[in-house]
């Protein structure tokens, strides 16, 4: 009789990555960019501050046409469209990581549900040019087409601010109090950033939020 050939080993398959609950990881177009960490046992907070500083804000939501690309499944021409700022991406992400940031000094809560108010102040990059004159650079504001609109800055902040785990998603906002204002302006930052208060303006029962337009504080 021939020798007996032992059976090959069987492979034992690698084991798939698994996000924990206290682990989510975001990015562009399912991409992870870095992990937001928060405590599945902590209460939910109140109140978040969020500081992004040092990078200028950016809108979203104007686009520009850079070219097309050939859909793989139907072999149309797709229009290409990117954000028109070229400052988008940088304040994007800067923002989201900052929100990260600012999560970790306030304890990695989890992100933030119900009625939230959301109060912002835009630190702008002033022009390279000012006015000598004291009282004509008190009444500059950076209200020109090359900041964007207020409402598109905002916009893609608070893309970040939900990327960056500080809210459950920035629909829960339903009341905003924001400015742009350049660094000799008051509350303004002595560069250009952002700072955010997050402030849930229901209270936090078990069944959910139940507060109505109503009742909201004035």
């Amino acid at each position: 009789m021939g020798a007996t050939v032992p059976a090959a080993p069987r492979r034992t398959p690698a084991p798939r990555h698994t996000t924990s609950k206290a682990t989510r990881t975001t990015g562009s177009r399912g991409k992870p960019r870095y992990a937001i960490r928060y405590d599945p046992d902590a209460p939910p907070t109140t109140e978040l501050i969020v500081l992004i500083p040092n990078h200028n804000p950016a809108p979203q939501g104007s686009k520009q046409l850079k070219g097309f690309y050939t859909d793989p499944a139907t072999g149309k021409q797709i229009p290409n469209l990117v954000e028109a700022s070229k400052r988008h991406g940088p304040w994007r992400e800067a923002a989201a990581l900052h929100t990260v940031r600012s999560r970790a000094r306030a304890g990695n809560p989890p992100p933030m549900d119900g009625v939230i108010q959301a109060e912002v102040i835009f630190t702008m990059q002033p022009p390279k040019t000012l006015p000598k004159d004291p009282e004509k650079l008190k009444w500059l504001y950076p209200n020109t087409q090359h900041y964007g609109d207020i409402d598109k800055v905002l916009r893609s902040t608070f893309d970040a601010l939900t990327e960056g785990g500080a809210i459950v998603d920035d629909s829960r906002i339903v009341r905003t109090v924001m400015v742009q204002v350049f660094p000799w302006h008051p509350g303004a930052q002595p560069k250009p950033g952002a700072l955010v208060r997050l402030t849930r303006l229901d209270p936090v029962l078990p069944d959910g939020p139940q507060t109505t337009a109503q009742e909201l504080p004035s």
